[in-house]
């Protein structure tokens, strides 16, 4: 990661490090891994997600990233993976505002594993 931020030769702080750190391990397929491999659209959602855009240019910049075919149509099942990976991206990170209630914790999971 760190080669990654050099050869993009930006400045940072070691907070803002550690923060870009904990966001982007959560895109990791498989973090046991010695070689990192993320979920791109999934970071790409949650980046547009994150970002000032308006609403409509979220929703074209999200609509190009599934738009597998780019025949600007969506399948169903493209349209289906866009709102896995929000239900996922959204949940992931409202865990962490949770508080300790065991219930809320428990509710929240079964909702993720859902993916209503």
């Amino acid at each position: 990661m760190q080669k990654a931020i050099d050869d993009l030769e930006l400045s940072y702080n070691e907070v803002e490090l550690e923060s870009y750190s904990m966001f982007i391990s959560g895109f990791l397929i498989d973090p046991k891994e010695e070689v990192k491999h993320y979920n791109l659209k999934s970071l790409l959602l949650a980046i547009f997600l994150l970002s000032k855009s308006s609403q409509k240019e979220k929703a074209a910049a999200l609509f190009d990233i599934y738009d597998e075919h780019c025949d600007r149509k969506l399948t169903r099942d493209e349209i289906r993976a866009m709102l896995i990976s929000a239900i996922e991206v959204v949940f992931s990170y409202s865990e962490k505002l949770l508080d300790n209630n065991e219930g809320m914790i428990q509710m929240h999971h079964e909702i993720v594993t859902a993916k209503v």
